[in-house]
């Protein structure tokens, strides 16, 4: 799931400068420094609020959440406070909004994970109710945040009629040729 996330973060990275195939490298090198400083950020505070005894396995797994999770934060609001300096950089409002809605789903498992570590455990009921309201807030971010309307550089034009009857005659003309292969094939298997 972490590493799904991260994907999710470099995609996003990705869609905010997609009118830029020469930011390339410098995106890389960005990318790269930010993860760098949410690494040290997780060696910084490493021992913080960690109790002695957890070596458990779904310990050790809450304490990779907790790190991880603080790599992408660092590197979803570096992003989002670097980016826009560059001038010549035009950046999409959705995909502002996408990175900002990320960064909150990631706030929302750090915020978790640190409920866990910082209470020992003991108070399971709060640290599973954040995961949840997660589930909940994102989504429904997603859906009234992340719409076709809020995204005010749109590329795509609504198809057209005529676009429409092409696109269905070229799937007629391909369920036709399958048709013809298929038929092709067995009667190749029916004479050997």
């Amino acid at each position: 799931m972490l590493l799904m996330e991260a994907f999710a973060i470099v995609g996003v990275f990705w869609v905010v400068t997609e009118k830029y195939p020469n930011f390339g490298r410098p995106g890389t090198v960005l990318l790269s420094g930010l993860a760098v400083i949410g690494a040290l950020a997780c060696w910084m505070t490493r021992f913080l609020a960690v109790p002695p005894h957890w070596s458990a396995f779904w310990q050790v797994a809450v304490l990779t959440q907790r790190y991880v999770t603080l790599v992408m934060i660092v590197v979803l609001a570096g992003s989002r406070v670097l980016l826009p300096i560059v001038p010549r950089i035009p950046i999409r409002m959705s995909a502002r909004r996408a990175s900002d809605i990320l960064t909150i789903h990631a706030l929302f498992g750090l915020a978790s994970s640190t409920v866990t570590v910082g209470t020992d455990g003991r108070f399971p009921l709060a640290a599973s109710l954040l995961p949840v309201l997660s589930g909940l807030v994102t989504p429904m971010l997603c859906a009234f945040w992340l719409t076709a309307a809020s995204d005010e550089c749109a590329d795509c034009a609504p198809v057209t009629a005529t676009e429409l009857r092409d696109a269905e005659a070229a799937g007629l003309r391909l369920s036709d040729r399958v048709d013809e292969l298929s038929r092709y094939s067995l009667a190749i298997q029916q004479r050997d």
